[in-house]
């Protein structure tokens, strides 16, 4: 067996490129990867929330927070299985409901009692609405997620 060498200071310039680009940067077929992978962490994480709400269901079913959340999930499985047509609307609209329940989670967060709660719900959310982000056909994507930054920092 051949000895690996060590690696030495800044590495290969192609390496460096390739960590630094995005998937916009990548050729085609890498991209297709790039976006299948990020389906599938996007279900990944869907699939997260639907255990917290199954979890919390009895105990939260009539809040105004939870149900943002609930239609926050639903949306989100609609924009994951949405055909490439409708995909751009369908990802718009979870990324728009997000922001709503993301800002009431964010006032529960107040709430000592609740802190784990709404802990667990702003991480999912955060994470489902930047994979939605990443996917967004137009680009656009990006703009709807800094509008909910924007949102969540005026509050």
């Amino acid at each position: 067996m051949r000895e690996q060498e060590p690696r030495r200071g800044g590495g290969d310039d192609e390496e460096q490129k390739s960590s630094v680009g995005g998937v916009a940067d990548l050729p085609d077929e890498l991209r297709e990867m790039a976006s299948s992978a990020a389906k599938g962490t996007l279900a990944e994480e869907l699939r997260a929330l639907r255990q917290l709400i199954r979890a919390h269901r009895l105990q939260h079913h009539r809040a105004p927070y939870f149900r943002r959340v609930v239609e926050c999930h639903k949306l989100g499985v609609e924009a994951a299985t949405a055909p490439a047509d409708d995909a751009a609307d369908a990802i718009e609209r979870a990324l728009h409901a997000i922001a709503p329940a993301w800002l009431e989670l964010r006032r529960l967060l107040a709430q000592s009692y609740f802190m784990p709660y709404a802990l667990a719900h702003l991480a999912v959310l955060s994470r489902v609405a930047s994979l939605l982000a990443e996917q967004h056909p137009n680009g656009r994507g990006a703009a709807a997620l800094l509008a909910l930054r924007a949102d969540a920092q005026r509050d």
